[in-house]
């Protein structure tokens, strides 16, 4: 081996290990906060997986989608550099076959805080979810209308939907009774109404009398009759984002679609740019695409 390293030129001898050194260091940085919030809109299949990033680094997973090796992909890439774990997990709904995401997160990172919808749809899938955690001693909070979570820094996870009582025919914790979230930071929102269908949209209009946000999430992966008209007027977003899975036969509805682009609101798919970013100082927005 000495021998080898003598035939390697000096330049090389002196430059290689300043190089590595340079390359550890920028890995460092790039995984720093950098004081502004970031959403990540994931590409995960036929579902919504939204990974928020505080300016100080706090992280926070909603939904997971029924990808779990997507997902873990994914997550592997963004998270913060050196942290091993999440801070917060949140279910905006219950529905068993969008749980494969997020059962597999909690296999295999720690998470110090979880929440779920008040009221649920039990499965085996949401059991194993909820055992795991247990056995971390992470307690699970049921969440509905009017919950807040500080995040520090000035961010604010708000609970819009759904209220003490179910709107009617809606299973619990699924479709027109999931969450509804909305992300405050300084002047900038991004409302979230992951699986709220016509009902819930409505309820919403009745109950809050501000809805405008920057960002809208288009609900129901932006199905058939997945908007109404009403509501996109009222929440009156800068920019909109479909999380859908590409390669499915039911993908966003053409006419769910036109809706938007009529209205001149800027469109990011997942399944056409991968994993959507949204970044914020409180004031101005950036967006980026990894394609």
């Amino acid at each position: 081996m000495e021998g080898l390293w003598r035939k390697v030129p000096l330049f090389w001898r002196v430059a290689g290990p300043l190089l590595l050194l340079g390359l550890v260091l920028l890995a460092l940085l790039q995984g720093r906060p950098d004081g502004r919030l970031h959403l990540y809109f994931l590409p995960v299949g036929q579902g919504n997986a939204v990974l928020l990033l505080s300016p100080s680094g706090r992280s926070v997973l909603i939904d997971g989608g029924p990808e779990a090796t997507a997902l873990l992909d994914r997550l592997g890439r963004l998270r913060p550099y050196g942290k091993p774990g999440l801070d917060l997990v949140l279910l905006s709904e219950t529905t068993p076959g969008r749980l494969a995401g997020p059962v597999a997160v909690v296999e295999r990172y720690p998470v110090r805080s979880a929440g779920r919808p008040g009221r649920r749809t039990s499965s085996p899938a949401l059991e194993r979810w909820e055992g795991l955690l247990a056995q971390a001693g992470v307690e699970v909070w049921p969440l509905s209308r009017g919950a807040r979570i500080e995040l520090g820094d000035g961010v604010v996870l708000e609970v819009l939907h759904p209220g003490p009582t179910p709107l009617p025919g809606a299973p619990s914790g699924e479709g027109d009774d999931a969450l509804v979230l909305r992300v405050r930071y300084g002047d900038f929102a991004a409302l979230l109404p992951t699986a709220a269908g016509p009902a819930a949209q409505e309820a919403l209009l009745a109950a809050e009398p501000n809805l405008r946000s920057t960002v809208l999430l288009l609900p129901c992966q932006a199905g058939e009759r997945a908007l109404e008209r009403r509501f996109l007027e009222a929440v009156r977003p800068a920019l909109a984002v479909v999380s859908a899975g590409s390669g499915y036969h039911v993908g966003p509805d053409a006419r769910t679609l036109a809706l938007v682009e009529d209205a001149g609101i800027p469109l990011y798919r997942t399944d056409r740019q991968g994993t959507v970013e949204v970044v914020t100082d409180g004031r101005t927005v950036e967006v980026r695409t990894e394609r």
